[in-house]
């Protein structure tokens, strides 16, 4: 029954006219242009940061700087600042033989965790989607 469906989902329903409705689930937003008829903003929020500025500080000459991207959904951020989330990343990435470091995908699961256990706490029967990408960036 797509009335019980839309009671409980998660998902933005984009009616059509003659038709069942349209279920979008929020995690394959970016780019649907479609959703933009209900509020859904198809276009991402995106930071731009120039790695040139920060290998022309390294005026040490070592080569100790490195760098790595994340792609992160807002049911993640919503809970767990940026800075976080980099940090925590960070080390492990490059903490590998430092005493309890978790591997990547430790550290990953981690911040899934967090983050679902604090929409649990807001809305008990409601989790927005959780997606994180990371990749080292080599210069």
């Amino acid at each position: 029954c797509m009335r019980g469906i839309i009671d409980v989902s998660s998902r933005v329903i984009i009616p059509q006219i003659g038709s069942t409705p349209f279920a979008l689930a929020m995690s394959r937003t970016i780019g649907d242009r479609d959703g933009r008829v209900v509020g859904v903003i198809a276009e991402p929020a995106i930071d731009v940061v120039s790695l040139s500025s920060f290998l022309n500080d390294n005026k040490n000459g070592y080569n100790d700087v490195e760098f790595f991207a994340v792609a992160a959904s807002d049911g993640l951020l919503d809970f767990i600042e940026p800075i976080d989330v980099a940090h925590r990343l960070a080390r492990s990435l490059y903490e590998l033989d430092q005493p309890g470091t978790p591997t990547l995908v430790e550290a990953c699961q981690d911040l899934i965790v967090e983050a679902s256990q604090a929409w649990l706490n807001l809305a008990s029967r409601y989790r927005d989607d959780i997606t994180i990408a990371v990749n080292k960036i080599k210069l």
